[in-house]
């Protein structure tokens, strides 16, 4: 089709967390065997995989145009429901007799009430508690998904950010994927910086430095 060559980035699918791996590494590296692993795992979950991928397969054409307009509609009303969720307002009397049973702190009635973002992110607290709540339906698919991005919201916007910041830096090293967050920013090339700048750097950036 002479098309550019389509290259999956290591935070768009863990396929092209393998293929970089296998590109930039030895071929004795242990550790691409264990996606627990990678370091976007957060980002490259198994209920978000339409949200990375599907894109791509509209664009090759891999996909039908009945299969992408129920993504889509899948997709809007998630988006739809996370919005509600910090203006919905839940009453003690109501959240309360819900939040004792799972064992939650309950709401003060001093407080007049809570969101629906807040309770939700309470860790016994899930998507079918807070539909008994506000009366609202949420099928397992999209509750699921309401769920997975509020309770994990603060991790997953750091992550993005992180991601945003590692785009415009070019690792020239076998364990670029491994630079934390406070180092983006201090690095330029290879030659500018040593095993010190980097906190707490896992054994696996490490065995390539000292030539275990």
């Amino acid at each position: 089709r002479d098309e550019k060559p389509f290259v999956l980035k290591r935070y768009e699918a863990y396929i092209g967390v393998l293929i970089d791996d296998l590109i930039t590494k030895n071929t004795l590296e242990p550790y691409r065997m264990f996606t627990s692993l990678a370091e976007h795992r957060l980002l490259l979950r198994i209920d978000n995989v339409a949200d990375r991928l599907m894109p791509y397969g509209v664009k090759y054409g891999l996909v039908k145009e009945e299969e992408y307009s129920v993504f889509w509609q899948q997709r809007k009303d998630i988006d739809g429901v996370l919005q509600k969720l910090p203006t919905t307002i839940v009453k003690p009397d109501i959240a309360n007799p819900i939040l004792t049973g799972k064992g939650e702190q309950e709401i003060p009635q001093e407080r007049g009430g809570q969101s629906l973002f807040q309770i939700l992110k309470r860790p016994g607290i899930h998507y079918q508690d807070i539909a008994r709540m506000a009366d609202i339906k949420l099928n397992d698919t999209i509750g699921w998904r309401v769920e997975i991005e509020t309770k994990y919201e603060g991790y997953i916007k750091r992550e993005e950010e992180l991601i945003e910041k590692q785009k415009s830096i070019w690792f020239v090293m076998p364990f670029r994927p491994l630079i934390e967050s406070q180092v983006i920013g201090r690095v330029t090339t290879y030659e500018t910086f040593g095993l010190e700048v980097i906190p707490r750097l896992a054994r696996d950036g490490n065995e390539p430095l000292d030539g275990s």
